[in-house]
């Protein structure tokens, strides 16, 4: 059952879901996902209730997966394919036969199937655990497949000589120079997730109309980082080129009106990153990410061409749809999207030296060989930025200089 926000916001929800739970004689029988505002709230409501009752922030899921995006280019095509039901999804389940099962043992054993991790009997999710992590009694593993009938075991598993030379791969994120170009909801908490991991010396600038907007200065203000909300929006090219011709900022966020019609705030934004794309055409252009509030906008995308889109109302409906086919996986998305665990991250298919055409399966071996466990990849000098997220281990593909690989480490 699915509990969605209205008139009465959070304590209307909250009484839906103790109204069902007394209707059908307590929270055991049926899972309810309730959408929700207030983490308070929500932490009451789960421990009040029981496991089977699923709160979720579903705007702020979504704003945490749009910053988690914001730090790698395509990655928002990555988490769109893990939400659209097409081709693969994600899967909590259960698989008694892998109890005393070391986890290296079962990364490269299904033949269509990515193993990521397992969910303990406590509820806590190890996503890329130590080779030697033994499954136990109660474990639920989590995988990557395309339905949720039997996993198909590969005749010939995936050879691994696990590793863990993440070291050589670690992520050092330098001083980030951030524009945003318009203001709402989302974005400010885009931005909050965003500066939980950004460098200390990293910059943040609103260009948005103050009368609109009068909070921008304090909210800005209250983010950790240098920030400044006196841009005009005249200003921004001006603003973005040095006189060296060199970007002075490295993304440019475009935040969709909140206040107009879905088509019609998509049509602004596009029109204003395309008047900026005119604006900069010859110089060295930062990136530049755009929000959209309606799925049917995405034809338009590549008309003025962002770099990265952010669909942020179909996003948070998707999240409540993936929790409605199994309320498990809330959990496992976040830790997907949380930066300080094991993560998904995208990495050159250079760095493992794996440039040519050979089998999938190979890819996966390199891959976990350097304690990552690939997922899939994205052409970017070719096939249109084609994303592909799960292959059969026996398909072939072609991957070259500059291709970025997907990975889970």
């Amino acid at each position: 059952m699915i509990v969605l926000s209205g008139p009465q916001g959070d304590v209307g929800v909250a009484r839906t879901a103790l109204a069902i739970g007394a209707e059908l004689g307590g929270f055991h029988r049926v899972p309810i996902v309730a959408e929700l505002t207030d983490l308070s709230l929500a932490a009451t409501l789960e421990r009040a209730c029981g496991a089977m009752v699923h709160p979720i922030l579903a705007s702020q899921a979504s704003a945490r997966m749009a910053a988690f995006a914001l730090r790698e280019p395509g990655m928002s095509q990555v988490v769109d394919e893990l939400f659209d039901f097409r081709e693969c999804d994600l899967y909590v389940r259960d698989d008694d036969a892998l109890t005393g099962v070391a986890f290296t043992d079962i990364v490269g054993r299904y033949a269509r199937a990515r193993p990521l991790g397992r969910v303990r009997p406590n509820g806590d999710i190890q996503l890329n655990p130590a080779p030697e992590t033994v499954f136990e009694t109660g474990d639920r593993l989590v995988v990557l497949a395309q339905d949720r009938g039997p996993l198909a075991v590969d005749r010939t598993p995936v050879p691994v000589q696990p590793g863990r030379s993440l070291g050589a791969m670690a992520d050092v994120i330098g001083p980030e120079h951030l524009l945003v170009v318009g203001w709402n909801p989302f974005g400010e908490q885009l931005l909050e997730h965003w500066t939980r991991r950004a460098n200390p010396a990293s910059t943040v600038e609103v260009a948005a109309e103050p009368d609109r907007h009068p909070e921008i200065g304090s909210r800005v203000g209250s983010l950790g980082v240098d920030g400044s909300a006196e841009l005009s929006t005249d200003a921004i090219a001006d603003r973005i080129l040095r006189p060296s011709g060199r970007p002075a900022v490295d993304t440019v966020v475009f935040l969709a009106d909140h206040g107009l019609d879905r088509t019609e705030a998509d049509v602004r934004v596009l029109l204003e990153l395309a008047a900026l794309r005119t604006a900069l055409a010859g110089t060295a252009a930062p990136r530049l990410v755009v929000e959209l509030r309606d799925v049917d906008s995405l034809p338009l995308v590549d008309l003025p061409g962002p770099d990265d889109y952010v669909v942020s109302d179909a996003s948070a409906s998707r999240f409540i749809a993936q929790l409605a086919e199994q309320p498990e996986r809330r959990r496992v998305f976040l830790e997907l999207y949380d930066p300080s665990t094991s993560t998904l991250r995208v990495d050159t298919v250079d760095e493992l030296g794996l440039v040519g055409e050979f089998e999938v399966r190979a890819l996966w071996s390199a891959a976990y060989e350097r304690g990552l466990i690939a997922i899939g990849w994205r052409r970017r000098a070719h096939g249109g930025g084609e994303v592909v997220v799960y292959a059969p281990v026996t398909d072939r593909v072609e991957l070259r200089p500059g291709d970025p690989r997907v990975s889970v480490g």
